[in-house]
């Protein structure tokens, strides 16, 4: 790079001033023309920024179809657990994602799809109440010692005595 200097003396503060259009047409010698420079220039960032406005829309019509393959995957499912489940949505239950039951080359995978049903219906079935001897606390089977009182009698019961013959109760 050559810079030329040029003494002026008529202003003694700026003692040497370097001639600029030197300067920057001696950075690139195959470009000498400043119009010609900046019309290159627009035309490579107008293809960046078409390149990056086509990248952008690839991206968007990427996911787009992703969420379109990942709906069609759910209504698949839902329509294979439909014949297992009463509710078909509650394959959902747990964080399952439709991706999970199908394989590589993308069909569905049955045992898979089983194997989360029998897992989702053994976490909807209740729990059994316990049976057997002491698996009530003895409070609520009457074991305290507690006796009820007896209800009073009534004129049904009177009456029955009589036709019995149950002279005591009357």
């Amino acid at each position: 790079m050559t810079v030329e200097a040029v003494e002026t003396p008529q202003d003694p503060n700026d003692a040497v001033q370097v001639d600029e259009t030197t300067a920057e047409s001696a950075g690139n010698p195959d470009d000498a023309d400043d119009g010609e420079i900046s019309a290159r220039d627009r035309r490579y960032r107008q293809r960046a920024q078409d390149a990056e406005a086509g990248f952008a829309d690839a991206v968007l019509a990427t996911a787009a179809a992703n969420e379109r393959v990942t709906n069609i995957q759910r209504v698949h499912v839902e329509h294979l657990a439909s014949e297992k489940l009463a509710t078909p949505e509650s394959v959902w239950m747990g964080g399952a994602a439709p991706g999970d039951f199908f394989d590589e080359s993308g069909q569905p995978d049955l045992g898979k799809i089983d194997a989360h049903i029998e897992v989702i219906k053994a976490a909807a079935q209740p729990a059994r109440p316990p049976t057997g001897v002491g698996a009530f606390p003895a409070s609520a089977i009457g074991a305290s010692g507690y006796q009820p009182p007896k209800p009073a009698r009534g004129f049904g019961d009177y009456l029955r005595d009589a036709q019995l013959g149950h002279k005591e109760s009357l």
